[in-house]
């Protein structure tokens, strides 16, 4: 089952785990968090996002220091 990350909820995120293919990270893009799904496209790292309207971003683009960490919990709002 994929994670349904919507507006409005908590992430629980460490920065201790080393961030694998598969797993959502938080990064900074141009100063700015933001969360994607890292990934393996055409054998290059990439970070995606679940929204099919928001473009790729290769991480070899920028410094792999951008990831900030591993998202491990997501609280939905009530």
């Amino acid at each position: 089952m994929e994670p349904h990350i919507r507006d409005g909820d908590i992430l629980m995120v460490d920065k201790s785990i080393e961030p694998k293919v598969g797993k959502v990270v938080i990064a900074a893009i141009n100063c700015e968090m933001t969360v994607k799904r890292l990934s393996e496209v055409d054998g290059q790292l990439t970070l995606t996002a679940d929204n099919p309207n928001s473009p790729d971003l290769k991480v070899g683009d920028c410094d792999v220091s951008m990831i900030w960490g591993v998202v491990t919990n997501v609280i939905h709002q009530l």
